[in-house]
């Protein structure tokens, strides 16, 4: 996504956040202006706009951050656990629709163990498809669902590549 696409998410995050609007706990962990240190090697250092932290109940815990995270122009949302072991999910790429722009986002896992398949078969059934498409919210009323959106992808992408095949 181009950078002011990102800095217009992130400003309504922040603008439903300081206005109470969100159900979601959020919190502003690293602003555009500081640097990315300590966080991940693919992050550290990076261009950005903002990282958060995405607090759910049960200890629940994911980051979200707006970064540019290739060597392109294109500012990427990746999602990290709480151990910020890796992404979770990288999207970028730009869908628009008849009632707005979407972020959208393919679910290809790459596990050697050769039960890709049965997991691209299970995400399916949960989301529909093996592809998601996420409303980017165009103002602040609109953040919970976009955040709600990107939690329940993260939840059923970690769901499916756990999947073990049924005796």
């Amino acid at each position: 996504m181009q950078k002011k696409l990102a800095e217009k998410i992130v400003a309504n995050i922040l603008k439903a956040n300081n206005i109470k609007l969100l159900e979601t706990e959020v919190q502003l962990v690293i602003n555009g202006e500081d640097k990315i240190v300590r966080f991940h090697q693919w992050a550290n250092n990076r261009k950005h706009i903002g990282v958060f932290k995405i607090l759910l109940p049960g200890n629940e815990i994911y980051y979200l951050a707006f970064i540019k995270w290739r060597k392109d122009d294109d500012y990427y949302a990746v999602i990290f656990d709480s151990n910020r072991t890796g992404p979770l999910a990288e999207l970028h790429e730009i869908k628009s629709e008849y009632n707005g722009l979407r972020l959208s986002w393919k679910y290809s896992p790459r596990k050697r163990d050769k039960k890709n398949k049965l997991r691209k078969d299970y995400f399916k059934r949960y989301w529909g498809d093996i592809e998601v498409n996420i409303r980017i919210p165009n103002e602040a009323t609109e953040v919970e669902k976009f955040l709600q959106d990107l939690v329940a992808l993260v939840r059923n992408r970690i769901k499916a590549d756990k999947l073990r095949e049924q005796a």
